[in-house]
């Protein structure tokens, strides 16, 4: 039943590991959702967030960067979105709330908690 919330919907995939982006994409579309991405970048994440996206799945750490002015777009226009990572980080205060997945990962596991982050998302607005 969850995954209902992700039939027809506009999903941004922010990640930069090749296969984890590509199995991620694939478990989306399963699901009935149409991937934007991957994208490898944080540059590439926020220029994609203009095109119509619902929801996203964001790698936190990219290359040598961080994922977070991202996520910052995402909450400013009130888009559901969740962390995956495969590090302790530091999550800024202002993502303590932000549902994530640890990895390695199966696929499905972060589209369940992207599924969820978008139900938890219609209730709360």
């Amino acid at each position: 039943m969850l995954f209902t919330s992700l039939r027809k919907r506009r999903v941004l995939v922010v990640e930069d590991d090749y296969l984890q982006a590509s199995d991620m994409a694939a478990a989306l579309e399963v699901h009935g959702s149409s991937v934007v991405g991957p994208f490898p970048s944080v540059e590439d994440g926020i220029r994609a967030v203009d095109d119509g996206i619902e929801a996203a799945i964001l790698d936190i750490r990219l290359d040598n960067d961080l994922v977070y002015a991202v996520a910052d777009v995402l909450r400013s226009r009130n888009l559901p979105f969740i962390f995956v990572t495969g590090y302790d980080d530091v999550v800024p205060d202002r993502f303590q709330r932000v549902r994530r997945v640890m990895k390695p990962c199966r696929p499905d596991a972060a589209v369940l908690t992207l599924a969820v982050a978008i139900a938890e998302h219609r209730t709360s607005h």
